[in-house]
C-alpha cells in the first residue's frame, strides 16, 4: 500500500512539473495597442490576424466598406423618398446631401462620421501599418452584466508548438441584461508564416 501511495504521489508531481514546464515554455510578446476608431465594435470580427497589406485592405473592404454599403443600399431609397416629400423642389445634389446627413444620424454611420465614407477609400480613415515590421491582431472581449472592468490582453509565443497565444480577460459584475464589450487592436513583431495563433478570453464573474 505504501509503495502504491508513493507511485501516485510521483505521478501527481510529474503532472505538476509538466504543467510548470509548459508555462515556462511561453515567452511573453511585446505589443503596441493602436486605435482603429473607424472600426466600431459592432463591425469588428471576434478575432483577427493580419500579416500583409493585401490582407489589411481586404479586411477593411469586408468589414467596413461592404457592411456600410449594405446598410446604405437598404435605407437610402426610403430616406430619399422621405426627403423629397418633406423638401420638394431641391436638386438631385441637394437631395443627396440631405439624405447623407440623415443617414449619418443613425448607427452604424453615426460612429464613422469622420472616416471618409462613402467618398474616400476606407484605407484613408485607418492607420497605416508597416507589415514588414508588424502583424496586426484583434480580439474582442464582451459579455453581459451591470458593469465591467479589468479589461486586458496578453500575447505569448511558444516555439516548441510553433504557436502564439493571445489572451484577453475582464471582470463582469451583476446580472443586468446589458452587453458590455471592448476591442483590442495590437501590433506585434512579424509572426512567422509557420506559426499558428490561438485566442482565449477569460471572463470572471462577480456579484455586483
Amino acid at each position: 500500500m505504501k509503495h502504491r501511495y508513493l507511485s501516485l504521489s510521483g505521478l501527481v508531481l510529474l503532472i505538476a512539473c509538466a504543467e510548470i514546464h509548459d508555462e515556462n515554455d511561453l515567452e511573453s510578446v511585446t505589443f503596441d495597442l493602436i486605435s482603429l476608431k473607424c472600426m466600431p465594435n459592432i463591425m469588428a470580427p471576434g478575432t483577427l490576424v493580419v500579416r500583409t497589406q493585401e490582407e489589411y485592405e481586404q479586411f477593411l473592404d469586408d468589414r467596413f466598406t461592404q457592411k456600410l454599403d449594405s446598410h446604405w443600399e437598404r435605407f437610402y431609397p426610403g430616406l430619399l423618398e422621405t426627403a423629397k416629400q418633406q423638401n420638394p423642389g431641391l436638386t438631385d445634389e441637394e437631395y443627396e446631401a440631405l439624405v447623407k446627413d440623415m443617414m449619418f444620424q443613425f448607427l452604424p454611420f453615426s460612429m464613422v462620421k469622420d472616416c471618409g465614407y462613402p467618398d474616400d477609400p476606407p484605407i484613408f480613415g485607418f492607420p497605416k501599418i508597416d507589415f514588414s515590421s508588424h502583424t496586426l491582431l484583434g480580439i474582442g472581449i464582451g459579455g453581459g452584466g451591470c458593469a465591467a472592468d479589468s479589461f486586458g490582453v496578453e500575447v505569448f509565443r511558444e516555439d516548441a508548438q510553433l504557436r502564439y497565444i493571445c489572451r484577453g480577460h475582464a471582470i463582469f459584475y451583476g446580472t443586468c441584461e446589458k452587453i458590455i464589450s471592448r476591442y483590442f487592436w495590437l501590433l506585434i513583431p512579424p509572426m512567422p508564416e509557420s506559426y499558428s495563433i490561438e485566442f482565449d478570453v477569460d471572463i470572471e464573474r462577480r456579484d455586483g
